[in-house]
């Protein structure tokens, strides 16, 4: 079974369960949308042409403006790179987003490149529950992509909340090879369920919203 390129989306879905996985990522079912996602996808579209073409926010997310300006404060005298893509082959070169040699790959919604330094931030729109792995994810593809960085720092931006979450530092010496390896642990589980051909269903606090209705655990 071949497995498609993986995201932090994708091993984030394996984790939570196998067998939504199999149906998003093997079957390549689209997931239908619902307001939380619908509202997701328009405040980061929003936040987006705000840091990046200087648009103004609509009226709906006026309150958003202080960490765009943040953004902006940031970047002086460095790069600012929105909703950058992010893609690497599996002997870790940088490649196109939807190459034939992709292996991996993601889109930051905010990096500021300054020398040997980065910052990432990533806009979440619920609640607030601070999570290292995607902010991980977006470092590991950093260093591979940016050679010259040896240091980069994230930090999840919470919106509903108003407030700028934990902060995470990697450094290129200790920090990546550890990232590397939690990510490289993920997709081998991945790889060892498409050779058993077992995805198997695992319960879990989204049971009640799956859109996967064959799922035994489905209370939708």
């Amino acid at each position: 079974m071949k497995i498609p390129p993986w995201s932090y989306s994708a091993l984030e879905c394996f984790d939570t369960c196998p067998k939504r996985y199999y149906h998003r990522y093997i079957l390549k079912e689209k997931e239908p949308e619902n307001e939380s996602n619908k509202h997701g996808t328009e405040v980061h579209k929003a936040l987006e042409e705000r840091v990046k073409d200087k648009k103004p926010l609509p009226k709906p997310y006026y309150m958003y403006e202080k960490f765009a300006k943040s953004v902006e404060k940031a970047g002086q005298g460095g790069v600012v790179m929105v909703e950058y893509p992010l893609a690497i082959t599996k002997d870790f070169r940088p490649c196109d987003f939807f190459g034939a040699d992709v292996w991996g790959r993601g889109k930051a919604d905010v990096v500021v490149h300054k020398g040997s330094k980065m910052w990432i931030g990533d806009w979440k729109t619920g609640k607030v529950r601070e999570k290292l792995f995607q902010i991980q994810v977006f470092a590991g593809f950093l260093f591979k992509l940016f050679p010259e960085v040896e240091e980069i720092h994230g930090n999840n931006i919470w919106l509903q909340a108003g407030k700028i979450g934990d902060a995470y530092s990697f450094t290129r010496e200790k920090g990546e090879p550890i990232i590397w390896q939690d990510i490289l642990y993920k997709i081998s589980r991945i790889e060892l369920a498409a050779r058993k051909d077992s995805f198997d269903p695992k319960p879990s606090g989204i049971c009640g919203f799956c859109y996967v209705k064959t799922c035994p655990h489905n209370r939708g």
